[in-house]
């Protein structure tokens, strides 16, 4: 199956230091099967997060408001890219 691919912008916020970027985002969503079964047993969420004018962004756990009004929990694992963690808030 082919991931599915989300697109979109909003705003970066550094759960360190709170620094804040405006980015853009691009995250491939892929099932987790177990070979077995074949059956589902979860997602995998990577990707990659830029701001306009390619600032480099330290490695660390963010909250990532989405323009959409969707908000995520994302980590900058560096060089093998982003990866969402979990929803934030409530």
């Amino acid at each position: 199956m082919c991931p599915r691919v989300l697109r979109n912008h909003g705003r970066l916020i550094s759960e360190e230091d709170k620094s804040e970027y405006d980015v853009t985002f691009e995250f491939h969503v892929s099932s987790d099967k177990a070979p077995a079964s074949g059956q589902a047993n979860g997602q995998i969420i990577w990707g990659e997060v830029a701001t306009a004018d390619n600032t480099p962004l330290p490695e660390g756990i963010y909250t990532l408001q989405v323009s959409s009004g969707e908000t995520l929990r994302v980590e900058n694992i560096g060089l093998t890219g982003w990866r969402v963690v979990k929803k934030a808030g409530p």
